[in-house]
């Protein structure tokens, strides 16, 4: 099949502008079901954060989808696989010792840290600024 000059433009168009869009990052838990989640930062600039894996016969959470967004920060989505589908992360999460229900995994951040969660985005590093106290 041959194409005119006119129909290849818009269709190279389209496939390089969709190449240059960015992959929304994965979400599978609210933020109310792995709460509590910690953030703490470490001697060596890393953070460690470690959250509440909910109790399922079916499910678990082998860690985090980790993506640096446009402005430099980082996304953070914890994921939730079946336990018989193949499931890969960028960062595996490591049982917490003593907590049977908690993982934990550790980022290296060039910024903010940004949780995203299927209903909710939330800064947790640096901890966001606490919100001013009314005036008497």
């Amino acid at each position: 099949m041959h194409l005119s000059r006119f129909y290849r433009l818009p269709l190279l168009l389209g496939f390089a502008l969709a190449g240059c869009t960015a992959t929304p990052a994965r979400t599978d838990y609210r933020a109310a079901e792995v709460q509590p989640v910690e953030v703490m930062p470490q001697r060596d600039g890393d953070v460690l954060i470690r959250y509440h894996v909910p109790a399922e016969t079916l499910f678990h959470s082998p860690g985090a989808d980790v993506r640096t967004a446009s402005d430099g920060s980082l996304e953070v989505s914890l994921r939730r696989c079946g336990i018989r589908q193949p499931c890969t992360v960028t960062h595996p999460a490591a049982a917490t010792a003593g907590a049977p229900l908690q993982v934990e995994f550790v980022v290296r951040p060039r910024g903010r840290i940004i949780m995203v969660y299927r209903d909710l985005r939330e800064q947790v590093f640096p901890a966001p600024p606490a919100a001013a106290a009314p005036s008497s």
